[in-house]
């Protein structure tokens, strides 16, 4: 059994993923076995373990039951980042567990791609599931950006693709970039997930009337979900509990541009 944690954002969350019975045939969509979200935003040093331990017992599940922890490791909210991944790493190192370190973008990505406002009548016919990823390019399917509010009026890009597979691929590395700098990355062949850009309407205006898509997050499906699903398909990393820290983006690591069917950064 799989636990999985993510408190990246105010949508709080915990999920069960069912690692048995590899032979029942079922997706890992269906081995979500349960899912708790933290209700009050921000909230999520107060709720989180007990939601945890409230998830395992209405599952009887207990914590030897537990075979890998994973866990959204940011980038995004400083303080709730480090919650999930204190608790995720706490209880890996106590329970002698693997440790699976998702991006919280990408589960963002999932989770949003999942949503039922993402059905092919909203994207025109741009699908996003069964999108063919190869070297890096996206074969007429629409790219996706996910946006997360960061520090100092800044955003957290995360540039991806969906796989055959389902499952999203990073088209390169998560980034801390101005809504100036996001703005003229998108084109029309873009859908953007998540939030933060409604702060800045005069910025992203152009976009819109270039026929981006905004697709706003509202915490369902909860990113735990997200992040247990990623994680049992082999996706994220395995990282050890005592030495992981969350990932928190700086501006000035990864200057990119976005240009056409690729981004490419630059040094």
């Amino acid at each position: 059994m799989l636990l999985a944690l993510d408190t990246s954002s105010p949508f709080g969350s915990v999920a069960l993923h069912d690692e048995r019975g590899e032979r029942d045939g079922r997706g890992d969509r269906e081995k979500i076995a349960a899912v708790a979200t933290l209700a009050d935003g921000w909230q999520h040093g107060r709720l989180l373990v007990a939601a945890a331990r409230d998830l395992l017992r209405q599952n009887k599940i207990e914590l030897a039951e537990i075979t890998t922890v994973a866990v959204g490791g940011g980038p995004g909210s400083y303080t709730g980042t480090r919650i999930g991944v204190m608790a995720a790493k706490t209880l890996a190192w106590s329970l002698q567990k693997k440790l699976v370190v998702v991006s919280s973008l990408a589960a963002l990505t999932l989770a949003a791609t999942r949503s039922a406002n993402l059905d092919a009548a909203h994207l025109d016919d741009k699908r996003l599931d069964g999108a063919r990823l190869d070297d890096n390019r996206l074969d007429g399917a629409a790219k996706i950006v996910a946006l997360q509010t960061a520090r100092a009026d800044e955003l957290y890009c995360g540039f991806y693709a969906i796989a055959p597979d389902g499952m999203p691929r990073a088209r390169e590395k998560d980034v801390a970039l101005s809504p100036a700098t996001v703005a003229p990355m998108l084109d029309e062949n873009t859908v953007v997930v998540g939030g933060g850009w409604e702060k800045t309407p005069d910025i992203f205006a152009p976009p819109i009337e270039r026929g981006v898509k905004f697709f706003p997050y509202s915490g369902e499906p909860p990113l735990a979900a997200a992040v247990a699903e990623i994680a049992a398909r082999g996706g994220g990393e395995v990282v050890e509990p005592l030495s992981f820290a969350p990932r928190y983006l700086r501006r000035d690591e990864s200057p990119c541009r976005f240009e056409k069917s690729e981004l490419r950064v630059e040094s």
